[in-house]
């Protein structure tokens, strides 16, 4: 954060340090934190700078919604995503899905459904955005990823050419 015990003072430093607690929070799901800067004077060259910090709740997914996948399954999009959506009962159980949003993250998941489709030969697939919906009366969201499949590509057979030239060919480096 860029401050330190016996640091000069400056109203900047301290506005740049609380915007940096309050996207930290954000990242961890803490959307609506809330961080209250005091200072008090110790002597004519000495102060206290406290911060307040109210986290607030997290925010939690309650629903993701993949528009638009037609041949990959919920289960298939589970298995790659850091953000999913809460599991319906018995959160606190080791494997068991909180749903805690991380907004960090949540631009990484988009690439990782990428990744996926390009596994399964979906060379023309596209996530074209991420919309997430939250309800701070609640603390929830629904997180929506717009999915464009495209063709699947399949690997017919493989064909293996060498140079008549060549005069040995050590099989093991291939």
């Amino acid at each position: 954060m860029g401050i330190k015990k016996g640091k000069m003072y400056s109203p900047e430093l301290i506005n740049r340090a609380k915007k940096m607690l309050l996207l930290a929070l954000q990242q961890e799901g803490y959307i609506n934190s809330v961080v209250e800067v005091t200072t008090k004077q110790i002597n004519q060259t000495s102060l206290t700078v406290k911060f307040d910090v109210n986290k607030g709740k997290p925010i939690v997914i309650k629903k993701m919604i993949f528009k638009g996948a037609k041949n990959l399954t919920e289960d298939d999009f589970k298995e790659v995503l850091i953000n999913k959506q809460e599991d319906c009962c018995f959160t606190w159980f080791f494997g068991r899905d909180d749903g805690e949003i991380n907004l960090e993250q949540l631009k990484y998941d988009q690439y990782r459904l990428r990744q996926l489709y390009l596994q399964h030969g979906y060379l023309d697939a596209k996530i074209k955005s991420v919309f997430s919906k939250i309800d701070f009366d609640t603390h929830t969201a629904n997180v929506q990823y717009n999915i464009v499949e495209g063709k699947q590509y399949k690997l017919k057979d493989t064909k293996i050419l060498f140079d008549n030239n060549a005069t040995s060919i050590d099989i093991k480096s291939l």
